[in-house]
């Protein structure tokens, strides 16, 4: 699991690019239900568990990559 597979799932499921850099409130396709698929999607797909308590702190694309702790390669 890299940076861009993550941001692949992402852009996948909110179906436009997205990039490290793109803040949650820039798209208004990403509300709470696209929220949970992305976090579903990453989880299923990678076979990881993000903490709950971290869930609601997520404003973009790069806190979710620190969630999972993925850095620039």
């Amino acid at each position: 699991m890299d940076k861009q597979q993550i941001i692949k799932v992402i852009s996948e499921v909110l179906n436009r690019e997205v990039n490290e850099n793109t803040a949650r409130e820039e798209i208004q396709e990403w509300d709470s239900l696209k929220h949970l698929q992305i976090i579903m999607e990453i989880e299923e797909r990678f076979n990881v568990v993000m903490p709950v308590n971290d869930l609601s702190k997520i404003k973009s694309v790069k806190d979710i990559l620190n969630i999972l702790n993925i850095k620039d390669n």
